[in-house]
């Protein structure tokens, strides 16, 4: 037997009995988490009569409500974790916690109606502060205090989970390219402003420089990173050329090589314009890419360039971080292919030697005299 169609009048009598049971179910919800709340600093008392504490209530508390509403996210297939929001997250659950222990802590002291009655004057303090606190001045103020803290957490996190990066991608066939055989000087360079690539980082945002004004102090710059893309190993006294290099294909997350120096890891995710072809960026040195690459190396720790496909990829680099008395202890003993590869000059005019020599008369050690080099050059304005 068919069914025939609702009429207009009978489906509008259906959608208006639904919209009155939507209302009644609401305002029950309501009268009952009035209720709950109203009878919390009561309860709560009791509960310190019994002997309970102040962490014995919020375990119970937010324990219980943690199990019954993943209980009924997973039985309705809701069950999800917040993502790349976990900061503002476990910001916000910590804000909650520390709100309700402040609230238990204080029927301590105070009757709970009179508890009651200031706590839920929070609507009004919110209102009267609102025109005069903004985000930003709330982010600011966290991160004054916070920076060096969650700088550090950041660091600890990232040696621990260095190249746990996205699921691996395909393999794929390695794409044509000039060959990165070398750079000549000569000329300036004419700058431009095109846009080349975006790259995040996992480094944490810098405060404004109204922050440090506010304090007194000059402000502070983040921290800076060089995006590599190719190295050379031969000067020839006009510009640089690669000598032999070995090409190799790594899968996603597979290490590059060993870190033999003190470090600190850097996770970079880039997106190049469209078009790129050749060899990508990434910050010295890189270790893990959350892809398939191909990598040019002279050798082990000797890197020229590496290649992905596609235009966007995540690296993790082992950026070099050994103090001045590790650097000023490591001698003059270097392997000796570090030597002939590195140590090797073209000819060079006696007037630049003779320079050299005055300009790290006074250094002690192989540091020294490359710090004093850099000093001098930095004198100088460069156009490449």
């Amino acid at each position: 037997m068919g069914t025939r169609p609702l009429s207009g009048a009978r489906r509008h009598a259906d959608e208006a009995s639904s919209a009155h049971r939507e209302q009644l179910w609401g305002s029950l919800a309501v009268l009952l988490s009035t209720v709950g709340f109203g009878a919390l600093p009561t309860l709560t008392k009791l509960a310190y009569a019994a002997g309970l504490n102040v962490p014995t209530l919020l375990s119970f508390r937010f324990g219980l409500a943690a199990l019954a509403i993943w209980g009924t996210l997973a039985i309705r297939r809701q069950a999800r974790g917040p993502g790349r929001h976990v900061f503002a997250f476990l910001l916000l659950a910590a804000c909650f916690i520390g709100n309700t222990a402040l609230f238990f802590s204080s029927l301590r002291y105070a009757p709970a109606t009179a508890a009651a009655v200031l706590f839920y004057t929070y609507p009004v303090v919110v209102a009267l502060l609102a025109p005069y606190i903004t985000v930003q001045q709330t982010v600011d103020f966290f991160w004054r205090y916070a920076y060096e803290p969650w700088t550090e957490m950041s660091r600890r996190l990232d040696r621990l989970f260095a190249g746990r990066n996205p699921p691996p991608a395909s393999r794929y066939s390695r794409p044509t390219r000039p060959e990165p055989e070398g750079h000549q000087l000569g000329g300036g360079i004419q700058p431009r402003q095109d846009l080349v690539f975006y790259v995040r980082t996992s480094d944490p945002p810098p405060e404004p420089p109204e922050a440090y004004i506010e304090r007194g102090m000059q402000p502070v710059e983040g921290p800076k990173h060089y995006w590599r893309t190719l190295t050379y190993d031969t000067y020839t006294g006009s510009g640089w050329l690669n000598g032999p290099y070995d090409e190799l294909e790594r899968a996603p997350d597979v290490p590059l090589d060993e870190a033999v120096f003190p470090f600190t890891v850097l996770t970079q995710t880039y997106t190049l314009r469209e078009g790129w072809e050749g060899p990508v960026p990434a910050a010295n040195e890189p270790m893990f890419v959350d892809r398939a690459y191909e990598v040019s190396r002279r050798a082990a720790g000797d890197l020229v360039g590496f290649e992905v496909q596609g235009r966007t990829y995540t690296v993790t680099s082992w950026i070099p971080a050994p103090t001045v008395t590790q650097l000023r202890k490591a001698g003059e003993d270097y392997p000796q292919e570090i030597v002939d590869r590195y140590l090797a000059l073209p000819e060079v005019p006696q007037r630049v030697v003779d320079l050299a020599k005055e300009v790290v008369a006074e250094a002690q050690t192989p540091y020294d005299k490359a710090l004093a080099i850099e000093q001098h050059l930095r004198r100088y304005d460069y156009d490449l």
